[in-house]
């Protein structure tokens, strides 16, 4: 009798270890959970504003007002630039920890040429550096702020890694080519009316109403036209895009516009240049148009893709 005490006495305390070791495995599963999702925002429509910088002087601030993105408090953005980065954020989650013998290299990395991120949402504040992808392209480096150990983070079923949502390339942020909405008539959602003037010869000049469609000359005359070309005409205005801006008015100075293009109340006029500088001070021969919009902003058009936009009224006919 007095040698059973010590078996069932065993089997309590076998029962109590591992009791112990599934809470500790139970637990430690739930904060592998909770530690994968630390660099993610579920909710996305919480988001209002995001700010990232590199260390090569670059910043962008994405901001929400009432529900349209703009950058840096003035332009407005590529809707699928901004929807691609609100999905990476949501979907990020870490792959795994960096190794112990890359450990060094990658915090060094992290230090110098790593981009910072800051998410603001209605209650909290979220910072994290972005460092250099992976070897295989599908994750990045990435160290959440007041952590100590750097991470592989990725996006599960995306084959590319996640920087370039951020719009970041080889540590800098490209601002133009991932961000900058260069549509022309940007801020235009229905198209009630176009007017082409064509200063140096009126008579191919013409105006568009729409609802209903009338195709109008340069008398204010109603003339037959070809539905589909209006239609094609009309969403070509909404995309076409310009080249890049400037900020020097004395490029215009004695030039005459040769055309002027109004969609609804917003006007641009065109002016004619051969020839634009580069920053290095050599000259390029591509053919392009300077032109000026209602908020006196200037900007440069290349030719080839405006051409498709400076028409005459015959290109309506049936």
């Amino acid at each position: 009798r007095q040698q059973e005490m010590p078996k069932i006495f065993k089997y309590f305390i076998l029962i109590i270890i591992l009791s112990i070791l599934i809470y500790l495995f139970m637990n430690r599963n739930k904060s592998t959970i909770q530690k994968n999702n630390i660099f993610n925002i579920n909710d996305t429509t919480s988001i209002h504003t995001i700010f990232m910088a590199d260390k090569h002087g670059n910043e962008v601030l994405i901001k929400k007002y009432n529900n349209i993105w703009k950058l840096n408090e003035k332009y407005n953005i590529k809707k699928e630039a901004i929807n691609n980065l609100l999905n990476s954020i949501q979907k990020l989650r870490i792959e795994r920890p960096v190794s112990v013998n890359a450990l060094e290299r990658v915090i060094k990395n992290l230090a110098t040429k790593g981009v910072k991120i800051e998410i603001y949402t209605k209650d909290d504040v979220k910072s994290y550096i972005i460092g250099n992808p992976t070897k295989n392209h599908k994750a990045n480096y990435m160290l959440l702020k007041d952590e100590n150990e750097p991470y592989i983070v990725h996006i599960p079923g995306f084959s590319g890694y996640p920087s370039a949502s951020y719009g970041i390339q080889g540590g800098k942020l490209n601002i133009k080519d991932n961000w900058l909405d260069q549509k022309i008539f940007n801020n235009i959602k229905y198209i009630n009316n176009i007017s082409l003037i064509d200063f140096t010869n009126p008579k191919n000049s013409f105006s568009i109403v729409m609802n209903p469609i009338q195709l109008l000359n340069y008398r204010k005359q109603s003339i037959e036209f070809d539905t589909l070309a209006i239609n094609n005409y009309v969403n070509l205005i909404k995309n076409i895009n310009y080249n890049s801006k400037f900020n020097s008015d004395s490029i215009l100075t004695n030039k005459k516009p040769i055309f002027g293009l109004t969609v609804n109340k917003d006007t641009l006029l065109l002016y004619s240049k051969d020839k634009i500088k580069k920053t290095n001070n050599q000259e390029s021969n591509i053919d392009v148009l300077l032109s000026k919009n209602t908020n006196n902003e200037l900007m440069i058009i290349q030719k080839y893709v405006f051409n498709k936009v400076l028409i005459t009224i015959d290109e309506f006919n049936k």
